[in-house]
């Protein structure tokens, strides 16, 4: 079996004295070349004391493969609203247990208080 691989060298960057932040940064990347399992594993033991990265393709890429910023930035946006749903939907039905819950509760109440009517005598 063969791999499809390009190897890249990064630098790390952290961009002022106050920021937390880290930005890693890409200085040079090959092209994609195929190579065998066996060389695979040698370059892949060897990429963390060599200071390289290995990247692989795959070989069953899905119907779609975001490859512009406008690709990316479509997703994003797709992955956002995806994320909105989900919360205002467990929003409603959170709201809908407590309500559930509380009715329920006033129930409750209403036949302990026709017991306690029955008990004492209604006055």
């Amino acid at each position: 079996m063969t791999r499809k691989i390009a190897i890249i060298i990064t630098k790390d960057y952290y961009p002022g004295y106050g920021d937390d932040g880290q930005e890693t940064l890409l200085q040079s990347i090959t092209e994609w070349e195929e190579i065998s399992d066996e060389d695979f594993n040698i370059l892949s033991d060897a990429q963390w004391t060599m200071n390289f990265r290995i990247l692989e393709q795959p070989t069953e890429p899905p119907k779609f493969i975001a490859k512009t910023i406008s690709d990316w930035k479509k997703l994003v946006k797709e992955q956002a609203e995806k994320e909105k749903k989900l919360k205002e939907e467990a929003a409603k039905k959170a709201l809908e247990k407590k309500l559930k819950k509380e009715l329920k509760a006033k129930e409750t109440k209403k036949q302990l208080l026709e017991r306690l009517k029955k008990e004492l005598g209604e006055e």
